[in-house]
């Protein structure tokens, strides 16, 4: 007759869906004695539903810990993966250049953020061309931007970029 502590403890393991290997891997470690552990199985084997049962291997691949691991319903079984030093650092060099003609306080300081978070992670050359990219793009943007409202209100001449560029082309 094998041990009812024994038997319990693998049925809640199983119903967990730890793989029979760690079970009988911990309760050796305990203490337990290969007999007992061995007759607590054999009930088990004859006494247990089969959704208790430890599921097969698939196509000959041993299952391990993390495939039988007991997941709630609406737990993510992973977590999102992070974005690199590297990567942040790309995407504020792209910031950085498209904040020359679309808001470049928005774009030119998501830019800078992302340099800061690309030098924080390691890549240090890459985060300061991002924060220098972005700095001038940035700057030379909403230079272009309050050039180009003035022009438009009539508050500056253009004549004298009219006369040398346009005027030589025609």
């Amino acid at each position: 007759m094998p041990d009812q502590k024994i038997v319990e403890y693998i049925k809640n393991q199983l119903i967990l869906g730890v793989a029979r290997e760690i079970i009988r891997n911990n309760l050796v470690q305990k203490g337990w004695p290969s007999e007992n552990i061995d007759l607590a199985f054999l009930s088990l084997n004859q006494n247990v539903a089969p959704e208790l049962q430890t599921p097969s291997p698939v196509n000959n691949l041993p299952v391990n810990n993390i495939q039988a691991c007991y997941h709630p319903v609406g737990v993510p079984a992973q977590v999102a993966p992070r974005i690199s030093g590297g990567a942040q650092a790309v995407i504020g060099i792209l910031c950085g250049l498209t904040s020359l003609l679309l808001y470049p306080p928005i774009l030119g300081a998501i830019g800078i953020i992302l340099g800061v978070f690309a030098i924080r992670k390691g890549e240090k050359t890459f985060g300061t061309v991002a924060i220098i990219i972005s700095s001038f793009c940035m700057v030379i943007g909403i230079g272009l931007l309050l050039y180009l409202f003035l022009l438009e209100k009539g508050l500056i001449d253009n004549s004298y970029f009219t006369g040398s560029i346009l005027g030589s082309l025609y």
